[in-house]
């Protein structure tokens, strides 16, 4: 298990880490789902450089109605285990949406991103330093949960993947 001195690299999901074979924007069946170009190759290079993989997603279609929350674990394993090769620390999820059709879905919840709450319970089962990650991902939300949770850097994925890697970590309003 990593100690309290260990960074992590936190990366959104969808648009991020993963696209859909379907063309959906998120995948409804773990078969739906493959890595995007470049990310094989970052998750190697910075579980090499020591630090903690975290997967942090809003998957608000439980809320919704549109998936149970089994099937997202299932859809998540079958990224973690056969896509990523076993490369992910943890992967947490939101399942809250502010249009819920199920009352204990729709609140904001401190998980939700922008909220700070997925980064919080990171550091909490892997013993992280925040201040020395780094979050990777395609929206302002990601961006803003960054700043929130205190993670040292942020970087945009399409720069993270197909740019060079962040030598020094880069404020996170940059």
């Amino acid at each position: 298990m990593p100690d309290s001195t260990t960074p992590a690299l936190f990366l959104d999901l969808d648009g991020t880490v993963r696209d859909t074979l379907s063309g959906r924007v998120h995948p409804m069946e773990p078969w739906d789902q493959r890595l995007r170009p470049g990310v094989l190759a970052r998750l190697r290079e910075y579980r090499a450089r020591g630090y903690a993989i975290v997967g942090v997603t809003n998957q608000g279609a439980v809320g919704l109605g549109w998936l149970s929350e089994a099937d997202v674990e299932e859809i998540n394993q079958r990224l973690a285990n056969d896509l990523a090769h076993g490369l992910f620390d943890l992967i947490l999820y939101s399942p809250y949406h502010p249009h819920s059709r199920y009352p204990a879905y729709r609140d904001q919840s401190h998980w939700r991103k922008p909220n700070p709450g997925m980064a919080f319970e990171a550091r909490e089962r892997l013993g992280l330093d925040l201040g020395t990650s780094i979050m990777v991902g395609d929206m302002e939300s990601d961006r803003l949960f960054a700043r929130k949770a205190g993670i040292g850097s942020f970087v945009w994925a399409g720069a993270f993947f197909h740019g060079a890697a962040p030598d020094e970590p880069r404020a996170v309003g940059e």
